[in-house]
């Protein structure tokens, strides 16, 4: 599956649209760190299975730096982590942070 990405530098997500479903509680996210940027990956349900989100921004901003989805876990992990590392190069000699949480609801 290819990813679908959306590159923009003034897009930003309102309040309301970052409500989670009712079934957000049994789902986990994962949270790639690299210097200032952030990468999250959720797993959304369809009928057809499970495809995987992933969302870079800087941390702490709402503005979407770039984002897409795959059919897998491990592609959208390394989708998201292509992407820090083109956005942190000035932050060399730094590993990227793994985090996994609860979606809250």
């Amino acid at each position: 599956m290819r990813s679908r990405r959306i590159k923009s530098n003034a897009r930003k997500l309102p309040a309301t649209t970052r409500l989670l479903p009712q079934n957000a509680h049994d789902r986990q996210s994962t949270r790639l760190r690299l210097g200032n940027y952030v990468a999250d990956i959720v797993p959304d349900q369809y009928d057809s299975g499970i495809v995987y989100q992933w969302i870079v921004q800087r941390a702490g901003s709402s503005q979407i730096l770039s984002q897409g989805q795959e059919a897998t876990l491990a592609e959208a992990l390394a989708c998201g982590h292509r992407w820090l590392e083109r956005l942190a190069r000035k932050h060399k000699g730094r590993a990227a942070i793994y985090e996994s949480r609860p979606i809250a609801s």
